[in-house]
């Protein structure tokens, strides 16, 4: 996985969007996230430059690492009709992905797979003055552009708040809960999760921590 591949990833993807939801091409959005690995960050501010050039609103994380489930929450949550997350989720450290999400929430699936593939190979071309070109990410006048951040984090620990059903259970609890984040991205969610539900903080392996 490297630039180009992404581009041509991303372009094919795009054209299957437009294609399948021609009836909403005034409001099409789509939300972007990425993890911790090498280029990911670089990975994802690539895809979401072609898809705001072509007049779609992209939902960029761009100011942190996100975990891999606010992107289906956010495709759900906004209204998008696709998502994409740049990680290799467990593998190892030197590679990377390129996970799809639909507007319903669920990783593509046959044919949807097969289409966006077919799609992917009508685009090989890097499109003219529009790849690798991430000047409009700098617009600050941009409409196309915003970083959910904040707010998706809000709802989706509210969310998961809902899941609590001895909230007073859970916080008189003398029991102490370790949690090994591996290098991930999770330590700062896992955070507020235990506080969601509510448990005492759980103890992390401090040597795990940075990401």
């Amino acid at each position: 996985m490297n630039e180009l591949t992404v581009i041509q990833a991303t372009q094919g993807l795009l054209r299957h969007i437009q294609t399948t939801f021609q009836n909403k091409n005034d409001s099409l959005a789509v939300v972007i996230g990425f993890d911790a690995r090498h280029q990911s960050h670089e990975f994802a501010r690539l895809a979401a430059a072609l898809f705001a050039y072509e007049g779609i609103h992209v939902y960029l994380f761009d100011s942190t690492t996100v975990p891999t489930p606010f992107i289906p929450f956010t495709v759900k949550q906004l209204h998008c009709q696709a998502g994409i997350m740049v990680t290799a989720s467990h593998n190892p450290k030197d590679d990377n992905g390129y996970k799809v999400y639909w507007e319903n929430g669920a990783q593509i699936i046959s044919p949807l797979d097969a289409q966006i593939a077919q799609s992917i190979e009508q685009n090989l071309e890097p499109w003219k003055d529009k790849a690798w070109n991430l000047n409009i990410l700098q617009d600050k006048n941009s409409k196309l552009i915003s970083d959910p951040i904040e707010k998706i984090r809000d709802l989706y620990m509210s969310n998961l708040s809902k899941l609590c059903y001895f909230p007073e259970l859970n916080a008189s609890t003398p029991l102490k809960f370790v949690y090994t984040p591996v290098h991930g991205v999770g330590q700062p969610y896992a955070e507020r999760s235990f506080a969601a539900f509510p448990f005492q903080p759980s103890i992390p392996v401090d040597e795990q921590k940075k990401s």
